[in-house]
């Protein structure tokens, strides 16, 4: 099985649209996420 979450950091208001915030992936032995990678890709919705 797999889940996909996505989460919004604080500041960052509502997902929304493209701005969905961090997505994590997982599946039955690894994990995949966004959150932490620089440049903050899902920070670009909320500086406009």
């Amino acid at each position: 099985m797999i889940t996909v979450k996505f989460t919004v950091r604080p500041g960052q208001g509502d997902a929304s649209g493209f701005d969905l915030g961090d997505m994590a992936v997982t599946g039955d032995f690894r994990t995949a996420d966004s959150a932490g990678h620089v440049p903050d890709q899902g920070s670009y919705g909320a500086s406009q």
